[in-house]
């Protein structure tokens, strides 16, 4: 029906056809809008958006009036746009994995494909302390940032910036480490995980408690506190392999 009505209408209109395949990602659950990438102002006469090879139609907009709810798959969980020809899918799913064409009615019929592909979002990570120390009003603290998912960058930041910042990448799923030694009461960290196009944030305040050192053993404690949070961190990323901390 769908090429037949092109057919028909070839006399009146000129048809563009958009050949390059657009890739659009969106999240289970999430929404996404398909752009018809239209150039404003158009006055479409109508709209129609379809599935699969056979033009399967799942939203139209034809003599002024919209219809969404054309196939059940996506009943109750469409939103056409009739200024912008835009087609948002609300709660996706898996299945709504395919190839979306929209035709668009105006001086011309233009044609515009899409791929959509329905990823899972990255889980949020997680920030543990592993070890704090104070010495003359600076802060030493060890961190450790941690994800359920494979093949995630995870990085940092720190809210204020602090004097002296280290990080590491343990093995496995054990994530990146941060070693701050910082003059700040308080810190803000922030632990984000990257993934494909999209990222997860973490965030955690460290607070550390007075002070453990006294003024002219600074520098000593300083490197005390350096080794002692390397050794704990390495201790507790192969605890498993020695036998403790279990």
């Amino acid at each position: 029906m769908g090429p037949a009505l092109l057919i028909t209408l070839l006399p009146v209109f000129s048809v563009v056809s958009a050949e390059v395949l657009q890739e659009v990602f969106g999240y289970l659950g999430s929404n996404v809008t398909l752009s018809s990438r239209a150039t404003p102002p158009w006055n479409f006469s109508k709209i129609e958006w379809s599935i699969f090879p056979n033009s399967t139609w799942i939203a139209t907009y034809r003599s002024g009036r919209k219809n969404t709810e054309r196939v059940d798959q996506f009943k109750g969980r469409l939103s056409l746009n009739t200024t912008s020809g835009d087609l948002t899918i609300h709660g996706l799913i898996s299945q709504d994995a395919l190839e979306y064409t929209v035709l668009l009615f105006h001086q011309s019929i233009t044609v515009h494909k899409i791929r959509l592909k329905v990823l899972q979002r990255p889980v949020e990570p997680s920030i543990q302390m592993i070890y704090t120390k104070v010495q003359e009003g600076r802060c030493w603290v060890l961190l450790r940032c941690s994800s359920q998912d494979e093949g995630v960058d995870l990085s940092w930041e720190l809210k204020p910036p602090s004097d002296s910042v280290y990080r590491m990448t343990g093995p496995g799923k054990q994530g990146a480490v941060l070693i701050s030694f910082s003059n700040k009461e308080k810190t803000e960290v922030i632990c984000t995980a990257n993934k494909t196009t999209a990222k997860v944030s973490a965030a955690f305040t460290s607070q550390c408690g007075s002070s453990a050192c006294p003024r002219l053993r600074e520098g000593l404690c300083f490197l005390f506190g350096f080794i002692a949070g390397l050794l704990i961190f390495l201790i507790y990323c192969f605890k498993d392999r020695i036998g403790i901390l279990t």
